[in-house]
Parts: structure tokens; sequence; C-alpha cells
């Protein structure tokens, strides 16, 4: 077990010590300044980067749910959407087509809330991750008592609630904030050490490449996230149909009121009945956590030896590395995981930074980024 969250511990009591000067320094400074921020931002969570030592203050703003807040009524939101949709998709549709679409996958999204989670495999790192995370929680609650477990979550995946708490704690406890923020970044820390002390076994892991099916591949866009896109990759591939993504991504967010949703969210819409009415197909969906490469290896081979004529899709979620600030602030990235060798990791990366089709990654780096975002993803078999 890596050594960094017990550090963290002795530098929290240290810090405690003198939290509470530090907290009245800062919050004199920035009282009027705060006033005057949150007069202006509503309900608006206030996030802030803080170097407690140096004082030194960046200021970013994090818009809750509601991201569209210049779009007309109500009852005019379709015809807005139609006409501000990217012109190079979604195109040939009539407004009536296009209306029909949005409603159709609203409801699907609607639909998909009333339906249970499915299974989840616990893979062979499951349990060191777990004595980490719980670790990590009892930390937590030394810092702050009340706080979300959702301040381990990228801001994305936060809910409105989470980021105002944040917010809170910023302004009336911000030696709590900034160890907050010391304990995030450690836990990751921690969760590549694990990886670390099991490099030698888990880099002779491989997936041949053909074992997991190669949809054709989407690149994501400022208003579709990664996770939509991966998915995406996977259902139209599934299906053999376009499901349109501004229709798609207009549907879900009527749905849900944000351009992120979990994981689940995608993997229940395919088990819904207005997408099994349409499309004719129910894929099946096991999720992991603490898995390996070997763990794919052998579920996606039981399922072609068991199930002939069936195909084995994965996504995967990593640690973004499309930018540095992205890295730093642990953001989650989903890939579609196509095989794995000696040194690569071939996989279809969303990003338009770094991305791209069969991105190959360095197996030992994709290692790292896999194991802070706790080594999971989703398994789909569909029928061909």
């Amino acid at each position: 077990m890596s050594d960094t969250l017990p550090r963290l511990e002795e530098e929290l009591y240290r810090l405690d010590k003198y939290g509470g000067r530090i907290a009245d320094i800062v919050l004199s400074r920035r009282e009027e300044q705060d006033q005057s921020l949150f007069s202006r931002i509503g309900d608006t969570a206030l996030l802030d980067s803080v170097d407690i030592d140096e004082f030194n203050l960046e200021i970013g703003l994090v818009i809750d749910a509601e991201e569209y807040s210049h779009r007309p009524g109500k009852g005019d939101i379709g015809e807005w959407m139609f006409q501000h949709s990217n012109k190079e998709v979604d195109r040939h549709m009539t407004y009536d087509q296009w209306e029909e679409y949005v409603n159709f996958f609203r409801k699907a999204f609607d639909e998909a809330l009333t339906i249970e989670p499915g299974r989840t495999i616990h893979g062979p790192l499951y349990r060191d991750i777990d004595d980490l995370l719980g670790r990590s929680h009892q930390l937590l609650e030394l810092i702050y008592p009340n706080a979300s477990q959702e301040v381990f979550y990228p801001k994305g995946y936060q809910s409105v609630e989470a980021r105002a708490m944040i917010g809170n704690i910023w302004n009336y406890r911000p030696n709590a904030y900034y160890m907050i923020k010391k304990l995030v970044a450690a836990r990751r820390e921690a969760l590549a050490d694990l990886t670390d002390s099991r490099m030698p076994e888990l880099t002779k892991h491989k997936i041949d490449s053909g074992l997991l099916k190669e949809p054709e591949f989407l690149w994501q866009y400022a208003d579709r996230a990664c996770v939509s896109t991966s998915f995406l990759m996977v259902m139209e591939d599934i299906y053999q149909d376009s499901l349109y993504y501004r229709s798609f991504e207009e549907g879900r967010y009527l749905t849900h009121k944000s351009s992120i949703v979990d994981d689940k969210e995608y993997l229940n819409v395919m088990k819904t009945e207005f997408f099994k009415s349409r499309f004719g197909k129910e894929p099946q969906c096991v999720s992991f956590v603490g898995a390996s490469l070997e763990t794919i290896n052998k579920f996606a081979e039981g399922v072609k030896k068991r199930f002939l004529g069936n195909n084995v899709y994965c996504i995967i979620t990593l640690l973004s590395d499309s930018f540095p600030e992205a890295m730093r602030g642990g953001i989650w990235h989903s890939n579609v995981l196509l095989s794995a060798d000696d040194e690569y990791v071939t996989v279809h990366d969303p990003s338009l930074h770094r991305g791209g089709p069969n991105r190959k990654i360095q197996k030992e780096k994709f290692l790292h980024r896999w194991a802070q975002a706790h080594n999971r993803g989703h398994l789909i078999v569909a029928s061909r």
C-alpha cells in the first residue's frame, strides 16, 4: 500500500494547527469580492484553486446544470436547437423529423431512469482499491465531516448541490478546501502507486486484436462529451443505424439537464422498451471495477466461445491526458478499448486534442491513467 495517504494525514494535522489563522487572513481579503461576485452569478458554484502558503488565488467558475441559460422559452426550444445544430450533422433532416428523434431519445432516457443498474464485476485490483478509497473517505471526514464524497469526482460528474457545497467550503473554510484538494490529488497518486507495485504482472496481460469489436470512430465535440461519444460509437455499430448525435444529446439533456451523466444512464437506455422496439436488439451490459486487461480478455473470450455470433465491445475510463490541466484536475476520459499487445494498448480516443482512431498508448502510461479512474469500464455484448 502506498504511503501517500499516511504522509498526507500527518500534513493535515500540521496544517490544521495553523488553519484558523490562515482562514481569517484569506477570508478578510476575499469577503467583499466574493459577495459582489455571487450577487452576479446567483446559484453558480464557485470553485477556486488556492495556494495557502503564498495566498495566491485563482478564480474559476463552473456553470451549473442549466448550461443553456441563453436558450429561448420552453415552447421554442426545439426550433432554436434545430437552427443551432452543427450543420455537418442532422443536416438532411427536416425540423419535424429532428423533433421526432429528440422526443424519442427523451422518452428513452426518461424510461432509463426507472431501470436498475446492471451487474458489476470486481476485478483482481478491487480489494486494494476499495481499501484505499475507504481510507481516503476517513481522511475526508477528518478534514470536513459533512463533505460529500463527490469532492473526489471530476467537476463534470458533480451534482449542482455538491458544487455549491464546495463553493461554501472555500468561502467559509478555505483551509479545509486546500486540504481537500491535497487529499484528492494524494488519492490519485496512491491509486497509481497501487499499479506500480504490480506493474511487472499487469504489463504481461494482452488482448488479441479482433477479440473486441472495433466500431467506426467518432470525434467528440464541444457539445458532446467523451463518454457520450464513446457510447455513440458502440451503439451505432450495434444498431447499424445513425443516432443523429444532436438529437440524441438534446433528448438526453431534456431528461437530465446536464451535458454529462453517469455511465449507467447510457447502459440503461439500451435496455429500454423504446430502444428494443425501434432497433430490435437488446445488448447485455456488465460493468467492472478494479479490473485488469486479463479480466477483460477472459470475459470476452468466454462470451465468444459460449455465444457464437455475438460481438463484445469495451468502454473504459482513464485519467484524461488531453492537456495538463485535465490531468492535474483529475478529469476522467472515456475511450473504446480495442486491443493490447506487449508494448501498447490501442483505443478509439475521441479527444480532439490528443486522440484519434486506433490511438496507441504505451502500456505503462495506460495502466497509470486507468488506475486513477479505479480500473473501471463496461463490457457490452450484442448479436451481429
